[in-house]
């Protein structure tokens, strides 16, 4: 089965995809492979796995050129593969608008909701830089209400699914997994939305 776009990919979202791919199909999912464009990112993910082994980077030998069109093609090879569920499965990982701006209010799942405000948007592949109250930053690596959401009140302020998209990131291991790695060189205007992912720093 072969899926092929003009387009950019959330790679941690397809990552996620992935992993529950592999914990269901693994027996018939004989081999995999991808190269991929990450929005924010100007190296090309290039990614193969066999069975339950994934292997996926960015490869600085291969960087998007100014007039290359940015593209992702994949490859799933196996028997009984559901063609058009892992057609579906890839589609959804695929960017689009975000829900935040720069400049928003937010909490960040970092092991517990902690509240800050967007200061990027498309960092280092990731839809979202915030800058927390105690000044640290982190990623929101994808978009969905399990990572970045409104700031909300009372018991449910408390409640937070444990989600872990850092496969293979520096800081692997760390106390501090979802934190942003390099300072932002500056806070981008309020209101620009370029981009979508997570960090640590």
């Amino acid at each position: 089965v072969s899926v092929r776009f003009e387009g950019e990919l959330n790679h941690q979202e397809l990552r996620m995809w992935l992993s529950e791919l592999m914990q269901n199909t693994a027996k018939d999912l004989f081999r995999y492979k991808g190269v991929l464009a990450v929005k924010g990112m100007p190296e090309k993910f290039v990614f193969q796995g066999v069975h339950m082994l994934f292997n996926g980077s960015f490869d600085e030998r291969f960087r998007w050129r100014d007039d290359e069109v940015r593209e992702c093609r994949l490859v799933f090879i196996g028997r009984n593969l559901d063609r058009e569920a892992l057609q579906r499965g890839v589609m959804e990982c695929k960017v689009g608008p975000l829900r935040f701006q720069v400049g928003d209010e937010v909490e960040a799942n970092c092991d517990k909701w902690l509240k800050g405000k967007v200061i990027k948007v498309w960092d280092a592949g990731n839809p979202y830089r915030i800058r927390l109250e105690d000044g640290e930053e982190c990623w929101g690596p994808v978009d969905t209400d399990e990572f970045v959401r409104k700031p909300v009140a009372g018991d449910e302020a408390k409640e937070c699914v444990q989600k872990n998209p850092y496969w293979e990131q520096p800081g692997d291991g760390a106390a501090k997994p979802w934190q942003a790695q390099e300072a932002a060189a500056e806070e981008q205007p309020a209101g620009e939305t370029c981009g979508a992912a997570a960090a640590e720093g």
